[in-house]
């Protein structure tokens, strides 16, 4: 490989290693969740952090999109009590599939809340959406909407089924809704 080459080739490898290290990671929590070998960490922790410091990971690509991101200006701390680390999976996941499937010069909204019981957030973006056939078992495992014309041909349609089950064993729920060609948006509520 020639010098001016390497630094191109080097990124590539580096990329793909961080890639396969997630999946594997991501294959080793879903093994321990459905076998019950899970070890929660509990602490209290601010969730609105762990969004910002979670798409800051992206800016990068966020930046070479030409991503509008909206909501963090007016993001207040909201606290819950649950495993960090497997929350800040949670979120990793979903900000990774609103910026892949986020057109060029589209928008990605971040919204948290609180009610009595529970805290809320939602992370929703434009693009081509999730077809209303779809919309049900995007949370189902290795499930991909449209394979045939799937814009991510690396992804293992794991994702979202890892979501669902670190916010079920948080006793929380995860919602899906979209609109094709529009928006769609991701809703977790997870009780305080």
């Amino acid at each position: 490989i020639p010098e001016e080459k390497q630094s191109y080739y080097l990124n590539i490898v580096s990329s793909e290693i961080d890639r396969l290290s997630r999946m594997v990671n991501m294959m080793l929590n879903i093994s321990k969740i459905e076998t019950g070998n899970v070890n929660m960490t509990l602490d209290t922790f601010d969730i609105s952090q762990k969004l910002v410091s979670t798409f800051l990971g992206f800016e990068q690509l966020i930046s070479e999109k030409n991503i509008e991101i909206d909501g963090f200006d007016d993001l207040a701390p909201m606290h819950v009590h649950g495993d960090s680390a497997m929350l800040e999976q949670a979120i990793y996941n979903l900000t990774d599939n609103a910026v892949k499937f986020t057109d060029n010069g589209g928008k990605i909204s971040v919204n948290v809340s609180r009610d009595k019981k529970n805290v809320y957030f939602a992370i929703t973006n434009t693009g081509k959406g999730i077809p209303e056939k779809d919309i049900d078992k995007v949370f189902d495992r290795f499930y991909k909407v449209d394979r045939s014309r799937s814009t991510d041909v690396k992804s293992t349609g794991l994702g979202l089924y890892l979501v669902k089950s670190i916010i079920n064993l948080h006793h929380g729920t995860i919602t899906a809704e979209s609109v094709p060609d529009k928006f769609t948006r991701f809703t977790v509520k997870l009780p305080q």
